[in-house]
């Protein structure tokens, strides 16, 4: 009896084994994820922000729809987008241990990326285009009221064309012609 009593500890401490091992065969051993600062993420977003602003003018013909330039900023910041997301990547999946929940969390975070790329980007896009419509009120407006001050006062019109025309450059500067902007005046 005691035998047997025996065989049955041994049983259950080999059962109790065998069950341990296949579920650590199901957790992967991973190491935490380096810690990201605050201030790290936030200069890597600001990195996005100015490769954002400095390809827009050269990608962005005012025609096509902000999607699609979005798309194509996506592509030209490639890399600065890589280098605030991947820390993330990390850190989200961090969360995640058993093979199936990992694929749904990269499947998650996936869906995320995309959504923040295509969000920022045609944000950053239509921010761009209404600041170059209020640039171009501005000068019209600056236009009409030299015109009117012109007309009230002549002596005064060649002050007021330099500065127009000062203004103007300023305003233009920088401003590729596909934005609708003539060469600044010389």
């Amino acid at each position: 009896m005691r035998i047997m009593s025996a065989l049955g500890v041994i049983d259950r401490t080999i059962i109790m084994i065998g069950v341990s091992l296949l579920m650590s065969a199901c957790v992967e051993n991973r190491s935490l994820p380096p810690h990201v600062t605050e201030q790290e993420k936030q200069n890597a977003m600001q990195d996005i922000r100015s490769c954002l602003r400095e390809n827009l003018p050269k990608l962005d013909d005012r025609i096509s729809d902000a999607a699609s330039v979005g798309r194509a900023l996506q592509s030209a910041c490639h890399k600065e987008f890589a280098n605030f997301l991947e820390p993330q990547r990390a850190e989200f999946m961090s969360q995640f241990t058993v093979p199936t929940s990992q694929a749904w969390g990269e499947n998650k975070f996936n869906e995320l990326d995309i959504k923040f790329k295509r969000d920022l980007t045609v944000a950053i896009v239509l921010q761009e285009r209404a600041k170059i419509e209020n640039a171009k009120t501005c000068i019209d407006q600056a236009g009409h009221a030299a015109a009117a001050a012109a007309y009230a006062d002549p002596t005064s019109v060649d002050r007021l064309v330099r500065q127009f025309e000062n203004y103007t450059k300023t305003v233009c500067l920088g401003m590729p012609r596909s934005h609708g902007f003539k060469e600044a005046p010389r």
